[in-house]
């Protein structure tokens, strides 16, 4: 190991246009004293000039008596295989480093297991950044380029579409979702979140091809979600579905096993235990390993409901915003977060705008927003009695039947598109239906 740091510092001193990527190396990551020192040194000689070429003059100047071992390190005699093979130096000692530090993580838990929660999440956090530190993640304008220009050219040849599609004219018109992003749905409680959810998840389902979906149920036991899937299909309440007000007729079990089967061949998983935001970031990424080639879904049941890893709620919020924008670039994915809006929102003096959910409504209420593509509010104006009645003074019978059905999509924030703009649907809630108005 030590001759691959020695050449690494080598190529350092020797070729300019590779000290860039020495320094992007942690000092941590030398294991011999001299090597650790001199990128020590390489480290302060760039940050106080911007041409940071590591003449004998500079070098002088800043090691004194030590730049005697770099005359002695540029003397070595050096085997020509290796003399040219600095980059594979480079890729040793960044993959020594890596397991080093994973070594030490899996050692600290180890020993540490009756400490808080707290401690151990900071350390390992700590530990884990300091890994990512190690990952390259520039890409050249080149590629980028190439990149673009290929997307133009499957999007034009039809090879891909520009967007999911959900059978909702206006929503793929004003919206049009797309893989890579990190979406945030937020709405009060009991205006029909999940069963949104549902309706969306189905008909994307049915519009597309080649998609995997991975449901975290944090609120809502998985069978309790399935059985919305399956209340969509046949018209049936939850109730009627659990046959609470009378049994189902053979034709009605027969239309319910057709539903299940239909929904069970899908590529659909339910999660319904508690985890933290690291256990979402696991299970997804082997999901998403599994489903090699598709298009992965991930959709969290409520923010509220991920298992906290640090007893301070701010940082919760943070970590939790921060890990899902990290995954979403990681796998590619398409990432929705349902989350409640604040108690501000359903106060009585917002009766005067009808009680349509802003977006500052959301803003004390999760980082998420400050981190998310596009920000999706979600409202039902029949949930509000009182403004129902007093609608009722205002219009006629045929209009307030309009606003009862009416469920309004509200695209509050979206970071590569229009926004505000609101997407109109009618609405069955009590059968989690949804379809264009």
């Amino acid at each position: 190991m030590i001759n691959h740091e020695r050449n690494i510092i080598r190529a350092a001193i020797n070729r300019p246009d590779f000290l860039p990527e020495v320094l992007k190396l942690s000092e941590s990551a030398f294991l011999d004293r001299f090597c650790s020192y001199c990128h020590r040194i390489f480290t302060d000689i760039s940050k106080e000039h911007e041409d940071s070429l590591l003449t004998e003059a500079v070098l002088r100047h800043y090691m004194d008596d030590e730049y005697s071992q770099v005359e002695d390190l540029l003397r070595e005699s050096i085997p020509a295989s290796e003399k040219d093979n600095y980059k594979f130096s480079l890729y040793v000692v960044k993959e020594n480093y890596k397991y080093s530090l994973l070594v030490e993580l899996a050692s600290h838990l180890n020993n540490n297991m009756g400490k808080k929660l707290d401690e151990l999440v900071k350390f390992a956090t700590t530990k884990l950044d300091m890994l990512e530190e190690t990952v390259d993640e520039v890409e050249s304008i080149e590629d980028t380029m190439n990149e673009l220009m290929l997307d133009i050219q499957q999007k034009a040849s039809g090879e891909k579409s520009a967007y999911l599609k959900t059978g909702w004219e206006e929503f793929d018109r004003l919206l049009g979702l797309e893989m890579r992003k990190f979406v945030l749905v937020s709405a009060e409680k009991k205006i029909g979140k999940t069963r949104w959810m549902v309706a969306l998840i189905k008909t994307l389902l049915q519009h597309n091809d080649n998609l995997a979906i991975q449901w975290f149920s944090f609120e809502m036991a998985a069978k309790e979600l399935a059985q919305l899937f399956v209340c969509g299909d046949l018209s049936m309440t939850d109730d009627e579905l659990n046959q609470k007000n009378g049994l189902l007729d053979e034709g009605q079990v027969q239309e319910a096993r057709k539903s299940t089967e239909y929904w069970k061949s899908h590529n659909l998983e339910i999660r319904g235990q508690a985890t933290t935001i690291y256990g979402v970031k696991h299970k997804f990424r082997k999901f998403c390993r599994m489903n090699k080639g598709k298009d992965c879904i991930l959709i969290l049941d409520n923010h509220g409901y991920i298992t906290p890893h640090s007893q301070d709620s701010n940082r919760n919020d943070d970590d939790i915003a921060r890990e899902l924008r990290s995954l979403r670039d990681e796998t590619g994915g398409l990432i929705f977060l349902i989350h409640h809006l604040t108690k501000a929102a359903g106060r009585e003096q917002n009766i005067d705008r009808g009680y349509e959910p802003r977006l500052e409504d959301v803003r004390g209420s999760s980082r998420s927003l400050d981190f998310c593509n596009v920000c999706i509010l979600l409202h039902r104006p029949n949930f509000y009695e009182d403004l129902i009645k007093q609608l009722e003074l205002e219009l006629n019978e045929k209009e307030i039947a309009v606003i009862k059905k009416l469920f309004l999509v509200i695209v509050a924030l979206n970071r590569s598109g229009e926004a505000p703009v609101k997407v109109r649907l009618k609405h069955k809630i009590q059968y989690s239906q949804f379809n264009s108005f």
